[in-house]
């Protein structure tokens, strides 16, 4: 869904360690993965989207690549409604590789009804090449008109974030698909803080993640305010709703550049996996925030042996999801490829992934029907004395949908006034980071939406109703670091498990956005083991992706001070912390 994600200190990566909505919809046909066509990346509405307002006047389409815009036409370009054709006109916008068809003026979508939106075949890149098959996204409507203001769901750089990396792009989400002409220079700004001097740069749109370039390498050491504005002239969504009022956050940048490449930490299903559900979607998760650009179906591939699986892709933040057109094959092998190198998917620094990152599973026969439930809150219900400085995180039974994690699904309250922030998610936890301090000795209720529409996992299962909790700050805040209090191998020990899996306990809740494979290292000598980070509450796990090695020397290190493990209001551990243990034969 996204967070201080940019540099390797500041950044709050995501960990998916099991992804999982088949659409109906047939786009794009499959093709070998060599043949260098153009492709659609995302649409809004997205195919097989439920529910789409009658207000909604503005239909778009990503390309994979620039495309010829003479074809881009009302031809070439159509949408119907329960066989009768919508009136519109086409347009294309270069900086985004983005079609739109925009409903003519005194034109509304018809209530409840099936929606067809077709590209021709004949549709072409500049250099030539047609998309080779017709590609069709259908919806369907309802029966009211959407009057909710969109709202600013997460972004890269964190509000308050220390050492953000100068050469970064600025990047954000919204709660729903936006009307891309509304996303300007003037309507998403940076500014320096202290000065207040507008920075040049320019604004690009992908699926729901707006991007601020700007012109040049920021200054070190300087905060900046971010600004994404609301009310006339502010950004609006498809059916012409603007941000209630404007958006902004601020941060720091650091004194260094980002020149690392970043790291893909999870799949949604681990390499060799089996009984995958055939309604699943697929993601990955990365150590930092990637250019949403960069992420498309040419470096975002999911294959069948030869033949490549026709979706789209989207990206919040760290986080990317591939959403198949339609239900996988049982009993089949499927290879998901992420592509490295000079035109592979990138972080905000134009930093590419170092090689391509394969994983292969086979699929069962059957959906995943299983709803998700609520399995941890941080803090407890009826809490008193929280501190004021409090992130709010909740901990689910299965990873969620990121897409549907949005501040309209998640609300904080104090009595009766809504609490502004962002989301950021990780592994099965969603946490949400106020934008100031929370009110003293105020009770505080947070809502996460169930039902049809709402928060859901990855197979489109939602969560069945709506779960509500409260508890009450206190009138100061947290200062106190967070301890390791007890860890399953002592240094020094010996004859461990070759399926170990090293654990810590701490004295407190740690942030699960620090939870990550970046702050929990565990070392053959400098090589490091690939595994996921597995978070609850006070404990942290390590699990090796395979088994270890027989009589081997193992170091785990878990990073304190800036950028490493940190409780809810922001405090990390003074020191790292560093434990050796050797393993023997025995599993």
């Amino acid at each position: 869904m996204a967070h201080s994600m940019f540099s390797r200190r500041a950044g709050t990566p995501f960990l998916l360690t099991t992804l999982g909505l088949a659409l109906t919809g047939c786009g794009g046909g499959s093709s070998s993965p060599s043949e260098p066509l153009p492709s659609v990346v995302s649409t809004t509405p997205a195919n097989g989207a439920l529910a789409v307002l009658q207000s909604t006047r503005l239909l778009t389409a990503s390309f994979s690549k620039q495309m010829d815009a003479s074809s881009l036409s009302a031809a070439s370009v159509r949408v119907s409604c329960d066989g009768a054709a919508i009136n519109g006109s086409v347009g294309y916008s270069a900086s985004n590789n983005m079609a739109s068809f925009t409903l003519a003026n005194g034109i509304a979508l018809p209530a409840s009804a099936l929606c067809n939106a077709t590209l021709d075949k004949a549709v072409k890149d500049t250099t030539g090449l047609a998309l080779g098959s017709d590609y069709v996204w259908s919806f369907r409507t309802s029966v009211a008109i959407e009057t909710v203001a969109p709202t600013v769901t997460t972004t890269v750089q964190a509000n308050g974030a220390k050492d953000v990396a100068f050469n970064t792009k600025i990047g954000a989400s919204f709660s729903e698909p936006m009307a891309p002409a509304s996303i300007t220079t003037d309507s998403v700004v940076l500014t320096e803080s202290t000065a207040g001097s507008k920075v040049a740069g320019s604004v690009s749109y992908v699926g729901l993640s707006v991007v601020f370039k700007p012109s040049v390498a920021l200054k070190a050491n300087t905060q900046y305010t971010f600004t994404i504005k609301g009310g006339t002239g502010g950004v609006s969504d498809l059916a012409g709703n603007t941000l209630a009022r404007d958006f902004a956050i601020s941060w720091t940048t650091g004194a260094s550049a980002d020149t690392l490449a970043p790291i893909v930490l999870g799949s949604n299903y681990a390499n060799g996996s089996s009984n995958v559900a055939v309604n699943t979607k697929i993601g990955v998760s990365f150590s930092e925030g990637m250019d949403p650009q960069t992420l498309t179906t040419t470096s975002f591939m999911l294959t069948s042996g030869a033949l490549v699986v026709p979706g789209i892709v989207s990206t919040v933040g760290n986080n990317a999801v591939f959403v198949p057109n339609a239900n996988l094959l049982p009993a089949t092998t499927y290879t998901l490829t992420l592509k490295g190198g000079a035109l592979g998917a990138a972080d905000l620094a134009g930093n590419p992934l170092a090689q391509d990152f394969q994983r292969s599973w086979t699929t069962s026969g059957t959906p995943d029907l299983t709803p998700p439930t609520v399995a941890e809150t941080l803090n407890d219900d009826g809490a008193t004395g929280v501190p004021i400085t409090t992130k709010i995180a909740i901990r689910f039974s299965e990873l969620l949908d990121p897409l549907t994690i949005t501040t309209g699904n998640f609300l904080v309250s104090a009595g009766a006034t809504p609490v502004l922030g962002t989301l950021y998610y990780s592994g099965e936890s969603v946490v949400f980071l106020p934008l100031k301090n929370l009110a003293p000795n105020t009770q505080h209720t947070i809502t996460v939406t169930g039902g049809k529409g709402e928060v859901t996992d990855l197979s489109g299962n939602a969560l069945i109703a709506n779960y509500v909790y409260r508890w009450t700050t206190g009138s100061g805040t947290a200062t106190t670091a967070p301890t390791v209090v007890s860890s399953s191998y002592a240094t020094g020990t010996t004859n461990v498990a070759l399926s170990a899996r090293p654990t810590f306990t701490f004295s407190e809740n740690i942030d699960p956005l620090t939870a990550t494979v970046a702050n929990f290292m565990v070392q053959s000598g400098t090589t490091p083991i690939a595994g996921t980070v597995v978070y609850n509450g006070v404990t942290l796990v390590f699990t090796p992706a395979q088994l270890l090695s027989p009589y081997t020397e193992y170091t785990t290190t878990l990073r304190g001070s800036l950028g490493g493990i940190s409780d809810l209001s922001g405090n990390a551990m003074n020191d790292d912390v560093v434990v050796r243990w050797t393993t023997g034969q025995n599993f």
